[in-house]
């Protein structure tokens, strides 16, 4: 939840940034506040502020993309953060992570998930993620045998040095050279539950953290990810602030449980005109946009249906409202006449006709507790051939 997310520190004013919004145009000025109720940047005609619930995105203007480097090591936590270094050391179970926009990083093991030391290689990628991704039963060392074979070897991981890697198999330590390994996997026998991330970010180097906290003072940044590693970076290294990690999914990127199109009257050619009729996810019907309300060039996120679909989503997770921008195509506008409906655990939450002579409407739905949401879009009382309807940046939020 957003509301974990410990946030605060004022920028420099001269600190431009652009803040994407969930909903319209992107904005850019100096930056005044970043907390974890506001963003607030500053302009010509004064102060604009922003929730932070209703940010997608906060992305420095001023960079230092010449600090980006080739990475040599790449590192996965528990979180799921990516961080790539220039190389590690481990003693004791302390790591020391060099970093490659310069300095060390310490900290402990416990929050490792792997450790890549070999530059990832298309023959062997596939097999490195399902190595990463298996159930093992203790540490496990991984060896590129070839150009798309990896065998693994279980024991206990001790030391890691420039030059090799302490591995204990049958209570006998062997040291092992770093340029005969792929990499390798820590096991942890007992998993510690992590809180949500509460935003994801995105450096220069191309490494992803998944912050549980993070605080922003002096052009430094310092974040402590949900699985407990603290890190400082320097401002002008950060990539993009993703406020909405862990917080908001697109229903474009849901797969329904069950999507129909069905038409008004019978017909013989129904099968073909069900795929030409289908619902469409972040495009429209013969476009590569959704073009609704005045946003230039159209949507790039939301749904697309023709009366009359049907969507049924099956929620795995609490999400607490349902979101978009609800309108007919603008290509058809006047024209065009459907009745919208929404069920969440088969009550009704929503129902309203829309057509082409009215302007978009904002939804903004209670869905707590809903597990079973369905989305109908319906012919309406005129029954015109013109019933695109589009839900532009639909979006379920926590």
């Amino acid at each position: 939840m957003m509301c974990n997310l410990l946030l605060a520190g004022t920028l420099l004013l001269t600190a431009d940034v652009t803040v994407q919004p969930v909903v319209g145009d992107a904005v850019s000025g100096p930056l005044k506040e970043l907390s974890v109720e506001r963003i607030v940047i500053t302009g010509a005609e004064g102060d604009r502020e922003f929730a932070a619930q209703d940010v997608l995105t906060v992305t420095p203007g001023k960079k230092n993309a010449s600090a980006a480097s080739e990475a040599r090591v790449q590192v996965h936590l528990l979180d799921k953060s990516r961080v790539l270094l220039k190389d590690i050391a481990v003693s004791k179970r302390q790591a020391t992570l060099s970093l490659l926009g310069g300095g060390t990083l310490e900290t402990h093991t416990r929050s490792f998930q792997s450790v890549r030391l070999k530059k990832p290689a298309e023959g062997v990628n596939a097999a490195w993620s399902e190595i990463v991704a298996g159930e093992v039963e203790a540490d496990v060392i991984v060896f590129r045998r070839g150009p798309d074979t990896l065998d693994e070897l279980e024991g206990v991981i001790h030391d890691v040095t420039a030059e090799e890697v302490e591995f204990e198999i049958d209570d006998e330590k062997v040291p092992v050279g770093r340029d005969r390994l792929e990499g390798f996997v820590y096991f942890h026998a007992n998993r510690r539950e992590l809180p949500s991330t509460a935003c994801a970010v995105d450096d220069v180097h191309g490494s992803r953290w998944q912050a549980k906290s993070l605080a922003v003072e002096n052009d430094e940044v310092t974040l402590t990810t949900v699985a407990g590693v603290r890190v400082v970076l320097p401002l002008a290294e950060i990539q993009q602030f993703d406020f909405s990690a862990g917080n908001l999914v697109y229903l474009s990127d849901l797969d329904p449980e069950s999507h129909r199109w069905s038409p008004q009257f019978g017909t013989k050619i129904l099968p073909l005109l069900e795929k030409w009729n289908a619902y469409k996810r972040d495009h429209g019907f013969f476009t590569d946009t959704l073009p609704l309300g005045d946003r230039k060039g159209g949507y790039t996120k939301g749904l697309a249906m023709f009366s009359k679909t049907e969507l049924v989503y099956r929620l795995t997770e609490d999400y607490e409202r349902l979101q978009a921008l609800v309108g007919i195509d603008n290509r058809y506008r006047p024209n065009g006449n459907v009745e919208f409906v929404i069920w969440g655990n088969d009550k009704e939450l929503f129902r309203q006709t829309i057509t082409g002579e009215m302007e978009p409407i904002q939804l903004n739905l209670d869905i707590s507790n809903v597990r079973r949401l369905r989305i109908l879009c319906d012919i309406g009382a005129e029954q015109q051939s013109c019933d695109y309807l589009i839900m532009a940046e639909a979006r379920i939020t926590k």
